[in-house]
């Protein structure tokens, strides 16, 4: 069900080569930060961008999808920071495709 309430239907494209494009693209991005942010700025980026690869990554690889994004809302503690975790997960995955597209124009 989409944010309507009507019945709504999301498509994620992927293939194994888009994981290496992806570290690629974020390594790219990296060498620009340097000159703006302090190597601690820098470090902080690096493991938020990794957890958020890996979660990306997971939810792809997950055989069952749904129980996926179920156990990311498990704990009611950390349902916060999962339920942002996943946003941006997903937010990545559309920055990324508008990223492709500009890069392999």
């Amino acid at each position: 069900m989409g944010r309507d309430g009507k019945k709504s239907e999301a498509i994620l494209l992927y293939r194994k080569y888009d994981e290496n494009l992806i570290r690629f693209m974020l390594e790219k991005q990296r060498e620009k930060n340097l000159k703006h942010l302090s190597e601690e700025e820098l470090i902080e980026l690096s493991v938020i961008e990794g957890e958020e690869l890996s979660t990306m990554l997971g939810y792809i690889k997950a055989k069952n999808k749904w129980k996926y994004i179920l156990d990311c809302f498990g704990d009611k503690k950390a349902h916060r920071i999962r339920y942002f975790k996943i946003a941006i997960v997903f937010l990545l995955v559309a920055i990324t495709t508008i990223l492709l597209v500009k890069f392999l124009a």
